[in-house]
């Protein structure tokens, strides 16, 4: 289990240092998503480098954490594991209210493209189409 612990504690590193060097634009599924670090490419790439130092202060506790566990011998051990997994929850939360915090310091103005798939488009029917409603 602790080696499960090490490989997250990789994971979560590249979820901040990739964005922060550009390697992954903005995106649903990996990195500091709220809406203040989606808004804009820019506040994207800032408030991921913003969080670069928390997280992997994160990722190094839990590393080191893990790697003294199977030193000592500790493969399994249930209070390990739970302290590692608080380390990555604490410096997650930690991590992101930096990370808003840096984009909310330096708003920049609406950027009207967007290239998020969930944004929802206005669409005007043509003349003398139904409604789904009626």
């Amino acid at each position: 289990m602790i080696v499960v612990e090490i490989a997250a504690a990789v994971l979560v590193a590249l979820s901040v240092v990739l964005p922060a060097r550009g390697v992954v634009p903005r995106n649903r599924w990996l990195g500091i998503r709220t809406s203040a670090t989606l808004r804009a490419p820019d506040a994207w790439q800032r408030a991921h480098q913003a969080a670069l130092v928390p997280m992997l202060t994160t990722a190094a506790v839990m590393a080191v954490a893990g790697v003294i566990g199977c030193l000592l011998g500790q493969w399994n051990s249930e209070p390990l594991v739970v302290a590692i997994a608080a380390a990555a929850v604490t410096g997650s939360v930690w991590s992101t209210w930096i990370a808003v915090r840096a984009v909310r310091q330096h708003p920049e103005p609406d950027h009207p493209e967007t290239d998020l798939p969930d944004q929802v488009l206005s669409v005007t029917p043509p003349p003398g189409a139904r409604s789904p409603s009626r």
